[in-house]
């Protein structure tokens, strides 16, 4: 699928179109793109810039039970939408990976292509040649990495998301309905 066609049905999506009429008949690959179109273009990332550096000394812990705990916590600190997405994201991300020998896509290889877009830094360290611009990514790869390897178990301590954030009469932020429409992508494909 090309760029364009990407771009038509995010365009579809966000002037009402319903997501799963959209994309029932679409690849993987093609909605794997369009939720990557989507998260780079929240105004803000998925894992709020507040929460990033305590995220990063989460990643670090070497104890499985600490390290779901503190994950668990820092989500549920995270603004609603956010955290309902990420609640939802985890799992389908996860199954992604437990299915890496039909598809060849490893924990490193979709943490390297989630990173990027579920943390990303501020403006100035957007800019490869910046000195922090290789820390920051680092970083977001050892996050997204153990999000990704204590899913199961950090969904389990998490509540389940529940939908009635999305229902239409609830006035909403646009990062709130571009969360919902990812999050109706994603229950379509789970």
């Amino acid at each position: 699928m090309s760029a364009m066609q990407v771009e038509q049905l995010k365009h579809a999506i966000d002037n009402g179109s319903h997501v799963s009429g959209l994309v029932r008949d679409e690849q993987p690959a093609t909605v794997a793109l369009l939720l990557r179109r989507f998260l780079e273009d929240l105004p803000a990332p998925l894992i709020p810039c507040s929460l990033f550096d305590a995220m990063v000394d989460t990643s670090q812990l070497h104890a499985d039970e600490p390290r779901v705990t503190s994950f668990a916590s820092l989500i549920r600190s995270a603004p609603a939408a956010n955290r309902e997405v990420l609640q939802q994201l985890l799992p389908f991300l996860g199954r992604l990976v437990q299915s890496a020998h039909k598809n060849g896509c490893t924990q490193e290889k979709l943490a390297a292509w989630c990173a990027p877009v579920i943390t990303r830094p501020d403006l100035k360290l957007r800019d490869p040649c910046h000195s922090g611009h290789r820390q920051h990514y680092q970083a977001s790869l050892r996050v997204v990495e153990q999000l990704l390897k204590c899913q199961a178990d950090l969904l389990d301590v998490l509540e389940t998301p529940s939908n009635k954030m999305w229902d239409s009469d609830v006035h909403c932020s646009q990062t709130e309905h571009d969360l919902a429409h990812l999050s109706e992508l994603l229950d379509l494909y789970s």
